[in-house]
């Protein structure tokens, strides 16, 4: 797999020496500000087409861990407060599901009017079990918690799932 780089801008790039001299063949440089990557190939950058290039081993979500990991993790509260406005906006909901598909791991959450505990801190503390968790990024459908185990960057979605309970007495 190719070793990926992170940089602000494509300036940034041209100033680093330290950084180009830590390439080798088909590394990739990600620039943050243009979203785009390059590819280190017989000293010079070309810029990545990941439509057309197939020769891109590298996935979207393989850069994204990578970016995470390398990321202070999110603040108690601020985790709080987004999980928070997320139950809020999901009052109407009974179920949850936090699921992974690299881990193979789901936990389904049921929330009930008598509830003392709100699902914002049930999902912060079943989250907090895992790992470290590193950020929260909100979506209209979910959220996804990202979770750092034994030093590698897992994401885990958190979406409704009223429709995949099915009740009855």
């Amino acid at each position: 797999m190719s070793k990926i780089q992170y940089v602000s801008t494509y300036k940034d790039l041209k100033k680093s020496k330290l950084l180009r001299d830590s390439l080798s063949e088909d590394d990739l440089v990600v620039i943050e500000d243009e979203q785009a990557a390059y590819r280190y190939k017989n000293g010079m950058f070309e810029k990545v087409d990941p439509d057309v290039d197939t020769n891109l081993n590298v996935s979207l979500y393989d850069m994204n861990k990578q970016i995470i990991a390398q990321s202070p993790s999110i603040q108690e509260q601020d985790a709080e407060k987004i999980l928070q406005e997320y139950s809020g906006k999901h009052y109407a909901n009974n179920y949850f599901m936090m699921l992974n598909h690299e881990k193979r791991y789901f936990t389904l959450f049921a929330r009930n009017a008598a509830a003392v505990r709100s699902l914002a801190i049930e999902v912060l503390d079943c989250a907090r079990s895992l790992g470290e968790i590193k950020t929260i990024e909100t979506y209209d459908d979910r959220l996804e918690i990202w979770i750092l185990i034994d030093d590698e960057v897992f994401d885990f979605l958190l979406f409704e799932y009223d429709q995949g309970v099915i009740d009855f007495e």
